[in-house]
């Protein structure tokens, strides 16, 4: 592997490819899934966005406590170069407030708080949750690998997405129900940030960056199999 960023669009690209080929996510893009299916949706963004400040400080705190020795800093030079840009994607995910925060204030809008925030995280978002731990606390040079496809993906489809559910959806006050969307829709300024991932060769970063892509790639394709509110909000 000679160049780490190739590989990773490559995911990406994948990624799209499936999320347009599953319902659920297909008729998101469309603006036509059904309210119960949509604070579904919001809620496993409210989720995982919920983690994502946390174990990028955590991931912080570990890659400065590895650089404290010589030869971890020759094995990833890059390490300042993780550390900063995880310090500002953090701060990105808290100002000017949380945007696990914008989900919930869309869950608001719809009335649908007391049929959603009751219910546990499906298992993939658990196992998503559970990796993204394990990754920022024993190799946190792969967090990365968490945040690339699901940038790639915003930055793909989220400003779509909401005009179609503006335009299609028919679901009462939706146009107050968007900020997550539209708040992400400026992930597409994010993708050209990831230029400095093409100067890793150290083949084992570079594996572990893009497993973990690969892996949150099919979690996150997987999440609707797994919805499951109270069966009169989903046949609304």
């Amino acid at each position: 592997m000679t160049n780490l960023l190739p590989e990773l669009q490559v995911v990406g690209e994948r990624f799209r490819k499936n999320l347009s080929e599953e319902p659920t996510w297909r008729s998101l893009i469309a603006g036509t899934i059904p309210l119960g299916k949509y604070l579904s949706v919001l809620k496993t963004f409210r989720d995982y966005q919920y983690v994502t400040p946390p174990y990028l400080r955590d991931s912080v705190d570990r890659l400065g406590k590895l650089a404290e020795d010589k030869e971890f800093r020759l094995w990833l030079p890059q390490y300042q170069t993780l550390i900063d840009r995880y310090r500002e994607h953090a701060d990105e995910e808290e100002h000017p407030e949380p945007h696990w925060k914008w989900a919930m204030k869309d869950m608001a809008a719809l009335d649908g708080w007391d049929y959603i925030m009751d219910i546990r995280p499906s298992p993939p978002v658990q196992a998503y949750i559970s990796w993204y731990r394990h990754v920022s606390k024993t190799m946190p040079w792969a967090t990365v690998g968490v945040a690339h496809p699901l940038e790639y993906i915003s930055a793909g489809h989220s400003e779509e997405a909401a005009g179609n559910l503006i335009r299609n959806s028919g679901i009462l006050n939706i146009e107050n129900a968007v900020r997550s969307l539209q708040g992400h829709s400026v992930d597409t300024e994010h993708i050209g940030e990831y230029e400095y991932l093409k100067t890793i060769t150290n083949e084992k970063v570079a594996s572990d960056i893009l497993a973990t892509a690969e892996l949150v790639a099919r979690l996150f394709v997987s999440y609707p199999q797994h919805f499951g509110p109270p069966r009169n909000i989903l046949e609304l």
